[in-house]
């Protein structure tokens, strides 16, 4: 037998030289690109040694992976008690694993993502999440100043002078750095035409300034904040589309929590901090040079005229006429999703996309970049999630399923489904491992998360539980939009259940058909959380007594909790675990039944993708 020299291993997607793996998610066709059979690594040894991969402990190996933990902790640190849990309980070696990521969370948790290592290679699918819950011990003490000593006056002006870019004052104590730009510049003025000067922008971490200094007297003769007040003419919260209602025009709706630069760049375009929005019609992956909407009058803002008999004409060219007013739908609606998510726990630290993280963790350089009407293609939509500090792609596509042609970006609940693809990929698995939602159960979870976040921020307090509502109503002619039924929790009009899943000759054999079903489970466990708590119009809040808000609260915490490659038992259980943890198991029976109601009761079990039990029954405790 000839010597082996190097063996190839086939595993899962195709990887290419020095790339980094990505998560790409198509509205209604999976667009992973090459088959995710198709992976392959080469595995060199020297001649005549044997390659095979033995692991020295197969039982260690199988029983660590992928699962999820809870184990409680005192006041060390969490990420210590989850190493050490992972060690002892699986006898593992500082050479079996590496921590890929770990993020402090809400709630006294800490999520820590373990990687498998054989012979020094990671597993790819080879991921342990820790969850460890803090346990406040009865004795803890704190102790805290006198408020009145902390904001003080300061006894002069700030001086004056600031060489290197920075102003101190020496009364406070304190250093703060600003970042000031000066460019010889023009300003149009009313008396005299065009004065000769400098514009001079000014930035801090919460405010963003440009005066125009003229040249001729020295004074200050125009300044415009950046971060104030910036309008945008859009389809506001609630409406998803011109189905439900007009544009409006916006004022100021920047979350200054999760957005503290605002959301425009000091370029006054559809850039900013979270996000970069421009047209696509070429379908190429370069954007920096693409067009993008300019405000030139900071009274006006981004107030684009929209001729919907325009923007549901028949040709493909009669939508270009309306891309400023499709690029800031499509801006605002991504931003918003950022603020949105970001009160639920999608941080700097988990994993979000931003370019500056203000050193709130995680890793930068990384705001979606927006396509909106991408020429590559039709019928679609698509969001590419890469590891966190690398820029994830959005492709707005246009619709030509029924005439008149319409623009995926000016429906919200298309722009919805798609960014929380992002938000789930970098939860599930910890910020670094996007390779957890790809196929079977989990890749359909993938896509009914997105229908769930896209429905339920669409509702209001006059909204019914049985109610009908569809996704993509906007862009698919019929009553049930992109999926096989509309959103409802009445059975006669959506009876699909855990039953359904990838079941031979029905339609459910996709995973957009499949996650539909998962979000019409958790359609069910929002109603009844709202139907015992009631509704919060502000979904900032993020309040654990109000039952939209606490729904999307235990969904998000959910997504951490659960293994990597979860299926839909796992994924309830991380649901439920999320409840105790948060609100101490108060509302544990409102969840079992909205489970139980679609199959997924307390003895339902997902073996394998041929091997599933529904179950309609709830714990005896919720009997």
């Amino acid at each position: 037998m000839k010597p082996v020299s190097f063996i190839l291993v086939k595993i899962l997607a195709l990887t290419l030289a020095g790339s980094t793996p990505t998560r790409s998610h198509a509205l209604m066709t999976e667009s992973f690109g090459p088959s995710l059979l198709e992976r392959t690594f080469q595995v060199v040894a020297p001649t005549g040694h044997d390659t095979k991969v033995r692991p020295r402990n197969r039982r260690r190996l199988d029983s660590a992976v992928p699962h999820a933990h809870l184990v409680t902790r005192s006041l060390a640190s969490g990420v210590d008690h989850a190493t050490t849990f992972a060690k002892e309980t699986f006898n593992l070696t500082d050479s079996d694993y590496y921590m890929s990521s770990s993020v402090e969370s809400d709630f006294g948790m800490t999520h820590v993502y373990l990687n498998q290592l054989v012979h020094g290679f990671p597993v790819q699918n080879g991921v342990m999440n820790i969850n460890a819950l803090l346990i406040l011990a009865r004795s803890l003490g704190y102790n805290v100043t006198d408020t009145a000593h902390v904001i003080a006056e300061p006894t002069r002006q700030l001086d004056t002078d600031f060489p290197a870019f920075t102003i101190t004052s020496d009364d406070l104590g304190l250093s703060i750095d600003y970042e000031i730009q000066v460019t010889p510049s023009f300003l149009i003025t009313d008396a005299e035409g065009l004065e000769a000067g400098y514009a001079v922008q000014f930035r801090d971490a919460t405010l963003w300034l440009e005066a125009f200094v003229a040249l001729a007297s020295a004074e200050v003769t125009s300044l415009v904040h950046w971060s104030a007040d910036a309008t945008y003419r859009v389809f506001p919260l609630g409406t998803v589309s011109e189905i439900e209602g007009p544009r409006q025009l916006v004022i100021d709706p920047e979350d200054k929590q999760a957005s503290p630069e605002g959301w425009v760049g000091h370029l006054g375009t559809t850039s900013g901090n979270n996000v970069h929005a421009q047209e696509n019609w070429t379908g190429r992956p370069a954007w920096k040079a693409n067009y993008r909407p300019h405000v030139t009058n900071a009274a006006t803002g981004f107030d684009f005229p929209l001729d919907m008999s325009i923007a549901n004409g028949a040709a493909a060219v009669d939508s270009k006429v309306h891309i400023d007013a499709t690029i800031t739908n499509l801006f605002c609606w991504c931003n918003w999703a950022h603020d949105l998510f970001y009160h639920y726990g999608f941080t700097e630290a988990a994993g979000n996309f931003q370019d500056r993280n203000f050193g709130r963790g995680g890793d930068e350089n990384d705001a979606v970049v927006a396509f909106a009407q991408t020429g590559s293609g039709r019928n679609s939509a698509v969001f590419v999630t890469p590891p966190d500090g690398r820029q994830p792609v959005m492709r707005m596509y246009l619709w030509d399923r029924s005439m008149p042609v319409r623009d995926g970006a000016l429906t919200s609940d298309i722009i919805i489904h798609e960014y929380t693809h992002g938000v789930s990929t970098r939860l599930t698995g910890g910020r670094k491992n996007v390779g957890c939602l790809g196929w079977d159960e989990a890749a359909a979870m993938s896509e009914g998360w997105g229908d769930f976040f896209a429905l339920i921020l669409h509702l209001n307090e006059t909204a019914t539980r049985t109610t009908a509502v569809a996704i993509g109503a906007y862009v698919t002619p019929g009553g049930h939009g992109l999926r096989p039924y509309p959103y409802t929790t009445n059975l006669a009009v959506n009876p699909a259940t855990y039953a359904d899943v990838y079941r031979p000759n029905t339609p459910f054999q996709g995973s957009h058909e499949n996650g539909m079903i998962w979000a019409a489970t958790l359609f069910e466990v929002y109603w009844n959380l709202v139907d015992k708590l009631g509704f919060d119009p502000d979904w900032t809040s993020a309040r654990t007594n109000r039952g939209n808000t606490l729904a999307a609260l235990l969904v998000i915490t959910g997504m951490k909790l659960q293994p990597c490659y979860p299926n839909f038992v796992q994924a309830r259980d991380a649901i439920l675990q999320a409840d105790a943890v948060i609100t101490h198991g108060e509302h544990r029976c409102e969840i079992w039944q909205g489970f139980a109601k679609r199959g997924l009761g307390w003895q339902a079990q997902a073996v394998k993708r041929s091997k599933r039990t529904a179950d309609f029954t709830l714990p005896p405790e919720c009997v």
